[in-house]
Parts: structure tokens; C-alpha cells; sequence
């Protein structure tokens, strides 16, 4: 059976990839903050309910960080995927800009990952995968609605994007899959109900790319559908 980490997967595309890495068969370690709904847990059959592990997790805590590692070790042999999903987005416009929300946007969409990625480093094994859910608006190329208020937010998913291309090379000896993937404008409590497209359409087109990207892509940054986004 394949194992699958997902963080922040107690809601939005989290969520969406929980319960479709259950229908799949995978064994899925979750990581929250507050846990799973109840909700979700009561529509799961007894089998699907073996195969979720839930592990708690405050990603803006070092500590918690490292324990929380040591419990997914001591749940499964090995990691085939790991989604670096949990993220913040504090919408401040130029002029209300705080200290306190770009250093937790920082220490939540980059170091968090960074930490986790590090602690979990010999549970992964040849051909396993990590992807890195991040933002168009990261990209410096295109600068995505400059004059919106997620500075902060696209300014710490460009440092995800970092991140990425140099943990891809750390990896590169053992054949492990580093990629940065962005799910578009998603209707989440992050994205907003204005967004265009549902958790339930976009976490099938994310599972396919997930699928089909190889190592030869590792260190790269591509949309849901697997296309190149500019850096």
C-alpha cells in the first residue's frame, strides 16, 4: 500500500486530496491543526477509516514541527508522496502592510514546509514524490495582480518556489521528485466563493499531474495540468 503526508488537510484541496488518496486505495497520513471534521469521518466505511492516520501539527512551532515528524515516522515504512498543502493567506493591501503577517505567512507557506521536508528526509525512498502546493501569484515572471492586497502571500509561496528548485537538487542523487504546483483560483476558504473552479474539479486534474510528473521535471513549477509556469 502507498503512503501519502498531506498537510493542512483537515479542509479545502487538502481535504479534496484526503479523501481522494482514500478512494484510492493509499494510506493517508494527515496533518492538522485542529483535526478532522467529524463530518468527514462519519462518511468513511471501516476500511477507508484504517487507512487514515491523523497527526496534529502547529506549523508555525519548531517543536511541534519535529514531533509530529517523529509520529509520521513511527506510522508508516515509507513516504511515496508527500503534499506540502497547509498554507496562509493574510490579505493586507500596500499601506496596512504588518510585520506579524508577513513573518506567519513566511513561517506557515515556507519554513514550515522547509522543516517538515528536513525532518522527514530518510523516510522517503527512490521515486518518491514531493509537491509543493504554491501560487501563480509566486511567480515573479508574470507579478499577478500587483496591485491586490497578497503581497505577503505570493511574496512567502515565491520562496516556496526556492525552496523547491534547491531541495529538487539535494534529492536529485536519490530519484526524488520535487515539484512546485499550483492549483489555480480555487473556491476554498482561501480562495473565496468569487473563485471559479471547486475543490471536487481541480484535485482530479492535481492527482493526474502529480501522476505523470518524473523526475526529469524534478525542481519545477507547473499548473494543475501539468504546464509550465514562468519562474
Amino acid at each position: 500500500m502507498k503512503t501519502v503526508v498531506i498537510t493542512g488537510a483537515n479542509r479545502g484541496i487538502g481535504l479534496g486530496f484526503t479523501s481522494s488518496y482514500l478512494k484510492e486505495g493509499w494510506c493517508v497520513i494527515a496533518l492538522t491543526r485542529n483535526g478532522l471534521n467529524a463530518d468527514f469521518l462519519e462518511g468513511l466505511n471501516d476500511e477507508k477509516k484504517r487507512n487514515l492516520l491523523e497527526v496534529n501539527v502547529e506549523l508555525e512551532s519548531e517543536l511541534s514541527i519535529q514531533n509530529s515528524a517523529k509520529k509520521v515516522v513511527g506510522l508508516c515504512k515509507h513516504i511515496d508522496l508527500f503534499i506540502n498543502n497547509a498554507g496562509v493567506s493574510i490579505d493586507q493591501p500596500f499601506g496596512a502592510w504588518t510585520q506579524e503577517a508577513f513573518i506567519k505567512s513566511y513561517q506557515v507557506n515556507a519554513v514550515a514546509p522547509a522543516l517538515l521536508i528536513q525532518a522527514l528526509q530518510y523516510h522517503f525512498n527512490e521515486n518518491s514524490k514531493i509537491i509543493q502546493l504554491t501560487s501563480g501569484l509566486a511567480s515573479i515572471d508574470t507579478a499577478i495582480n500587483p496591485l491586490g492586497p497578497f503581497d505577503a502571500y505570493g511574496m512567502s509561496k515565491a520562496a516556496l518556489n526556492m525552496l523547491t528548485r534547491r531541495v529538487a537538487k539535494k534529492f536529485e542523487s536519490q530519484k526524488i521528485t520535487v515539484c512546485a504546483l499550483s492549483p489555480g483560483w480555487v473556491s476554498t476558504d482561501m480562495g473565496g466563493d468569487e473563485a471559479p473552479v471547486s475543490v471536487d474539479q481541480v484535485v482530479p486534474l492535481l492527482t493526474q499531474t502529480i501522476e505523470q510528473l518524473s523526475v526529469a521535471q524534478s525542481g519545477g513549477f507547473f499548473d494543475e495540468q501539468g504546464k509550465e509556469i514562468p519562474w
